[in-house]
């Protein structure tokens, strides 16, 4: 993952596992501007638990969000 400049002045960016649910349910991983990269995302879990699988080829969509919208961080 890269953040370029197409994310323009985001302060983070949200990745998705899966299209939103019905429930308006979706899990995902953030990455802020300050990390700026993830070059490995095999050890990073989708909202921080394994139960949400592996973020490691497994994104299907992105948002540019706000600090208070992430709740799950790529390390």
């Amino acid at each position: 993952m890269h953040l370029g400049p197409e994310h323009g002045r985001c302060s983070e960016v949200k990745f998705f596992a899966n299209p939103t649910t019905s429930s308006g349910f979706n899990s995902h991983i953030c990455l802020t501007r300050a990390e700026g990269y993830a070059s490995n995302l095999s050890d990073d879990y989708f909202m921080e638990d394994p139960v949400f699988g592996s973020a490691h080829n497994s994104i299907s969509a992105h948002i540019c969000v706000d600090r208070t919208s992430c709740s799950a961080y790529a390390v």
